[in-house]
């Protein structure tokens, strides 16, 4: 009987997920033409997949995901659906976690009323569904707190060195979890001060460190064999630092104006922009180094807009609303019932325009008892603290909502019992205070990323153009020209698509309309120029893509097709010079290898 509840809420987690999850196989054009960081993934683990596991470069991101999204492909072959089974699976069983660690240290029935809340919570049901590293992170996380809570009643050495592998395993997925070694620390000491010396604390602090630097020292040495580069584990922090504290910064964008918004676009752009500006070839690590220095110069320079731009990004983690990072998350109501109900939008955001606030009062009542929620406080402070330092969205306060939800839960719990004890005023200020935290925690949000209908159906257009299906494609970017007609990205798709259909001059209208909506869209001026290039118009298809060009001087394709063009006339000389430049920005381009060697 001990073994029923859990398996009860692991398979009542599981089946909420596997609707979705058929639901969204059945109707989502995303589920099987990924884009953005769901295709960075997916790409990255093919590669790896098909051999190339050690790599050519320092890694960008945490590792972990995409190697175990590769292990699934090598061992049952690509697909979409097994990895976010896979997915759904480690979900219901954070599922588990929370109901064993919210029993630990609150109550069983606080610990099945969080276990149900996380069963059906809107966003960790969404994050397993995504081939993105959030439901793997928030069960590492959960893991770790639920050892170390066990870890505290049993402190030996080996116990302790356990939780170190359980961080350090954590890290390589997504390394802020590093803020949390210090707070462990000092949770140790109020733990243990009265039972252990001071240093045999430390030492057990020291064991817990030395197995997570185990885990990472590999991640660290393949970084400096393949890129001889002292990177340890992924370079992609001082950027997202700079993209998360700039002059133009919004607190949840993960872009800026002056830098590409496309996913490998911006990525390029981060490494051009950092060796134009010092003059020099840089290393991933002094490429990182230098867009931090960037961050905090403008912290230094506009502290008081700095500290304006953190109590935004402080109030934008606390909202109901979800921001949304790659794809809006709402757009998704349409392609899951299930989802359309568990995401509320109306006067109050659920799920966590109803959480926030319960979690909140109570953090706020288990105030009198802190030391035995204090490693729940510390990891709640110092993670929401890692992800305001750069910048918010729903996707990155994940690894806390467990926590949040377990104070909820017991919030309610403790409700229950002031109203059964009969103790009014306890109730009427507690009511009160959710009251005052329901308006403030779910004020309207939707404008903070602007119009989002262009956005879904130019995201949807390109989907169904992947898929194949571009009648379809032509229908999503006409609808979002409707919303704003001035988007060049969508005119640019459009005319793509009319291209490939033979609409050859329908094709070059849209490309001139997409010229003027934005004259600095450089993509708009190198697909006219092949146009031009396929029909003969050598002239004209020069003059585009050197406007192409003077916009990026990295456009890679721009630079190769320029080239064939200059061959075409006979400037072989002007030829090589741009393929030349291809291989500079981009030494694997096979294409440019072979027309350098006249093949």
């Amino acid at each position: 009987m001990e073994f029923f509840l859990p398996i009860s809420i692991f398979v009542l987690a599981f089946l909420v997920r596997l609707i979705y999850l058929i639901q969204i196989k059945s109707f989502l054009p995303f589920f099987s033409a990924p884009i953005m960081d769901e295709l960075y993934h997916d790409s990255w683990a093919q590669q790896i997949a098909a051999g190339d596991w050690l790599g050519t470069e320092p890694f960008f991101r945490g590792p972990l995901y995409v190697y175990l999204l590769a292990l699934t492909y090598k061992i049952f072959g690509h697909g979409f659906f097994l990895p976010r089974l896979f997915q759904i699976f480690l979900g219901s069983l954070s599922c588990v976690l929370i109901f064993l660690i919210a029993k630990k240290l609150f109550n069983r029935t606080v610990g099945f009323v969080s276990a149900v809340f996380a069963s059906f919570y809107a966003m960790l049901i969404f994050y397993d569904g995504q081939l993105l590293i959030t439901s793997l992170i928030v069960f590492l996380d959960l893991a770790l707190i639920g050892l170390l809570i066990l870890t505290a009643e049993k402190p030996k050495s080996l116990n302790w060195f356990l939780c170190g592998i359980v961080l350090g395993i954590s890290a390589i997925a997504r390394p802020n979890i590093l803020i949390f070694v210090p707070f462990i620390l000092i949770w140790m000491f109020f733990q243990f001060k009265n039972k252990f010396l001071t240093k045999i604390i430390l030492v057990r602090w020291i064991i817990l460190c030395v197995g997570a630097i185990l885990v990472i020292v590999p991640v660290t040495l393949r970084n400096y064999f393949v890129g001889k580069d002292f990177v340890l584990i992924s370079w992609q922090g001082g950027y997202n630092f700079y993209l998360g504290n700039n002059p133009d910064a919004t607190g949840w964008s993960a872009t800026a104006p002056h830098i590409d918004k496309t996913w490998w676009g911006g990525y390029k752009e981060a490494i051009w922009l950092a060796e134009q500006e010092t003059g020099q070839k840089l290393k991933p690590s002094q490429i990182s180094d230098f867009w931090l220095k960037k961050g905090f110069g403008f912290i230094a320079s506009q502290p008081l807009s700095w500290l304006k731009l953190m109590s935004r990004k402080i109030i934008y983690f606390w909202k109901g609303f979800e921001i949304s990072n790659n794809q809006n998350i709402y757009l998704y109501k349409d392609f899951s019932s299930l989802f359309d109900l568990l995401l509320g939008k109306g006067i109050i955001y659920l799920p966590f325009g109803l959480v926030g606030p319960l979690s909140i009062l109570g953090i706020f009542v288990c105030l009198k008892d802190f030391k035995k929620y204090l490693l729940l406080y510390l990891f709640i402070l110092s993670y929401s603290a890692s992800v305001i330092v750069f910048f918010v969205c729903s996707r990155y306060r994940m690894p806390v909502i467990p926590f949040l939800i377990m104070f909820s839960s017991f919030f309610i719990w403790w409700i229950y019992q002031k109203a059964k004890n009969k103790e009014i005023y306890k109730l009427l200020l507690s009511f009160c205070g959710v009251a005052i935290l329901l308006v403030t925690l779910n004020t309207r949000l939707e404008n903070l990323m602007g119009n989002q209908g262009f956005s879904d159906h130019y995201v949807l257009g390109i989907t169904y153009q992947n898929l194949g299906r571009l009648d379809r494609a032509v229908e999503e970017y006409k609808i979002s020209l409707k919303y704003a007609p001035d988007f060049a990205p969508s005119r640019n798709n459009l005319a793509n698509l009319y291209a490939e259909l033979g609409k050859t001059d329908l094709a070059i209208e849209e490309f001139k309309r997409a010229i003027l909506s934005d004259p600095y869209y450089e993509k708009s001026y190198h697909n006219l120029g092949t146009v031009y290039h396929k029909n003969g118009d050598l002239d004209q298809a020069i003059e585009h893509y050197l406007e192409a060009l003077r916009i990026n001087p990295q456009y890679e394709l721009a630079h190769l097709n320029l080239g064939i063009a200059y061959n075409q006339k006979g400037l072989v000389e002007k030829a090589k010079e741009e393929w030349r430049k291809v291989l500079e920005l981009n030494p694997h381009n096979k294409q440019a290898m072979r027309l350098l060697k006249g093949k």
